[in-house]
């Protein structure tokens, strides 16, 4: 049985992140920030297929079956706090994809050739760097 309890009152998913940064006496942003890059690094080793990308989020979701709730309920201050976190943190990926979009988009529409081009010779994890960078900083700011 695990001794970290999920932290609902710092949540921006399930609480599990939170709860195990609690436990670990660390960072709650360090351990989010670190959870997210393994997703999305190991989905830039070849020949490791989507099934492996997948093992942080297979393992975030067993974590969080197994993690126990904490009792009591919230305060009214706590759920805003929470609300207020987890609309700062959606916002900034949100951000981050509609800006990583736009330049494909436009070159989808306008020059299609120029988007094959920049798509067979530019690395994925470059051409997703933006949207990358502001998942992290709404981690960040959600802290």
């Amino acid at each position: 049985m695990l001794k970290a309890q999920k932290r609902v009152q710092d949540a921006l998913l399930g609480g599990v992140l939170a709860g195990l940064a609690h436990h670990w006496q660390i960072s709650k942003s360090l351990l989010r920030i670190v959870f997210f890059l393994a997703f999305v690094l190991l989905n830039f080793i070849p020949f490791m297929g989507w099934s492996a990308s997948m093992a942080p989020v297979l393992l975030y979701v067993l974590l969080w079956l197994a993690m126990p709730e904490p009792s009591g309920k919230l305060t009214e201050k706590e759920l805003e706090n929470k609300a207020a976190r987890t609309k700062t943190f959606y916002n900034y990926p949100m951000l981050g994809v509609v800006l990583n979009l736009v330049p494909f988009l436009f070159l989808a529409l306008f020059n299609p050739d120029q988007l094959y081009m920049l798509l067979l010779t530019v690395p994925a994890f470059v051409l997703l760097l933006p949207a990358t960078l502001f998942i992290i900083t709404g981690i960040i700011k959600a802290a």
